[in-house]
């Protein structure tokens, strides 16, 4: 490190809640290596404070720029330089695809008893989706094959959305009595899957 007098040390997580006992966790590390080191319960803004002091008109140091979420791993903390956005687009595209369009066409076919219900494809689908947002993943801040094995997950949700959605509707579709309907070059039909009733110009 460029800056050996002074070390951070993480406490804890994200995901738990502070430990009652930190106090005296650090007042007892004190007490051992007291005389090697001085060990204080202090904050990321403090640390940061005390090592632009330490490297303030250092000239010795390299200067890196641009997108760093791909690394460099050896000098450069790859998980909080920048997101993969795409990720983040591709997991809302994703949910829609799934919850408002696939899974519910599906599940609406299945109970006007125009086709059964497909549990394992869905079973599959929410599974996929459930990996695909762990909680070190689907932030977006990790390197380009973590975002790469995650869309990868996500596609495949879509796929199987997508064929749910295709087949449902076109059970539902053939439920349409249109005998009365006469010199009519095509029919168009328009499925609502928001759930409240709807009026609006569709297009």
């Amino acid at each position: 490190t460029a800056c050996p007098e002074h070390a951070l040390l993480f406490d804890g997580m994200d995901s738990t809640e502070p430990h009652p006992l930190t106090p005296q966790i650090y007042a007892e590390i004190q007490r051992q290596y007291g005389e090697e080191l001085e060990v204080v319960h202090s904050s990321l803004g403090a640390y940061m404070a005390q090592l632009k002091e330490a490297l303030d008109g250092r000239e010795d140091l390299d200067v890196l720029e641009g997108p760093m979420c791909d690394g460099p791993a050896a000098v450069a903390h790859t998980d909080v330089m920048t997101i993969h956005p795409e990720l983040m687009n591709a997991c809302g595209l994703t949910e829609k695809a799934l919850m408002q369009y696939g899974e519910r066409l599906s599940a609406l076919a299945w109970l006007l008893g125009v086709d059964k219900y497909h549990a394992v494809y869905l079973d599959k689908a929410w599974k996929l989706l459930f990996r695909a947002q762990a909680h070190d993943s689907i932030h977006g801040l990790g390197p380009a094959a973590v975002a790469a094995s995650q869309l990868g997950r996500l596609n495949k949700v879509r796929m199987i959305s997508t064929g749910l959605e295709r087949r449902a509707l076109q059970r539902l579709t053939k439920e349409i009595n249109t005998s009365r309907i006469k010199n009519a070059a095509c029919f168009l039909a328009v499925f609502n899957t928001t759930g409240f009733e709807r009026t609006e110009i569709a297009e």
